[in-house]
C-alpha cells in the first residue's frame, strides 16, 4: 500500500514540471493604443483541442488564460488613444501566436509644423499633430554640421502647438528644429536664415 502512495507525489512533480516548460514561449506586441483591439490567431496543437496561448498580459496584468479558440479578441477599451501598450503573450514551445492585424498599434503620424520664423528677439513656431513624450531639438548650422541648441519639451497635443523660445545668436546663421516622436521617428522643419 506504501508503494502507491510514494508514487503519487512523484508523478504530480512530473506533471507540474511539464506544465512549467510549457510557459516558455513569450510573444510581445509593443505600440500605441489607436482605438481598435488586437486579433491574434491561436493554432490548435496536436489533437485540435489543445491551443497555444497560455495567457495574455497588457501592461504585465493577466487579462485571459486557458484560451480555447483558434482566434480570439485582445480587449484594450480600458486604455486611452495613444496609450502605450505592451502585450505579452505566454505560449507553448512548439508554436507561436501570430498577431492579425499590427498597423492598429502602429500610429500613422499627422505630425507637422505649421510655421517656423526667427526675429531678433526669439525662435517661433507652431505645429500640430504632437504626441505624448516628444521633444524638440533646436539646431544651427556651423562649420558644415547641425549643432544641438537646446532641448524643448514638446507640448504632446494633437491640436495648435505655439512655442517661443530665445537663442538667437548674433550674425547670420541658419536654424532648424527637429521633433523627435517617443517612438523614435524623426521630423524636420524648414531651414531658416537670420541675420541678427
Amino acid at each position: 500500500m506504501n508503494k502507491p502512495l510514494l508514487l503519487k507525489p512523484f508523478i504530480t512533480t512530473i506533471i507540474a514540471f511539464y506544465s512549467y516548460t510549457c510557459w516558455a514561449g513569450i510573444f510581445v506586441i509593443s505600440g500605441i493604443y489607436q482605438g481598435k483591439n488586437i486579433f491574434i490567431q491561436n493554432p490548435s496543437i496536436g489533437d485540435g483541442t489543445t491551443y497555444c496561448t497560455n495567457a495574455v498580459y497588457v501592461n504585465d496584468v493577466k487579462v485571459m488564460e486557458n484560451i480555447t479558440t483558434g482566434a480570439y479578441e485582445i480587449d484594450l477599451s480600458m486604455y486611452k488613444i495613444n496609450d502605450q501598450i505592451t502585450v505579452k503573450i505566454t505560449h507553448k514551445d512548439n508554436c507561436k501566436p501570430r498577431l492579425l492585424n499590427p498597423q492598429v498599434i502602429k500610429p500613422s503620424s499627422s505630425f507637422h509644423f505649421n510655421s517656423f520664423q526667427v526675429d531678433k528677439d526669439a525662435i517661433i513656431w507652431s505645429t500640430k499633430g504632437e504626441r505624448a513624450r516628444g521633444k524638440y531639438l533646436l539646431e544651427y548650422y556651423n562649420n558644415d554640421r547641425w549643432i544641438l541648441m537646446k532641448e524643448i519639451p514638446g507640448n504632446g497635443s494633437m491640436f495648435l502647438n505655439n512655442y517661443n523660445t530665445d537663442g538667437v545668436r548674433p550674425g547670420p546663421n541658419k536654424y532648424r528644429l527637429k521633433f523627435v516622436e517617443p517612438d523614435g521617428r524623426v521630423h524636420y522643419s524648414q531651414i531658416v536664415e537670420f541675420t541678427k
